[in-house]
């Protein structure tokens, strides 16, 4: 069992706002450490808030995360 509750459908609308941010910003290609600094954040944190954007949608690595945040971005273009 997770340690992290999810009654999601595994989209990015239940993200919160800083799982949204940290996502778009590794998306964007910055490191873990680069983000702490920017959002004045421990690289901990930045994992932390990764995990549980993993969790929520339903991915099965970081770079599943990434690809859905990808795909769900290139669709409202």
């Amino acid at each position: 069992m997770s340690k992290y509750k999810s009654d999601t459908e595994g989209n990015l609308m239940n993200l919160s706002a800083r799982e949204s941010a940290v996502l778009a910003l590794v998306a964007s290609g910055h490191s873990y450490k680069e983000i702490g600094i920017k959002l004045k954040i421990s690289t901990r944190t930045v994992q932390t808030y990764m995990d549980r954007s993993i969790f929520k949608l339903q991915a099965n690595s970081r770079s599943n995360a990434i690809a859905k945040y990808i795909a769900s971005h290139n669709s409202i273009i």
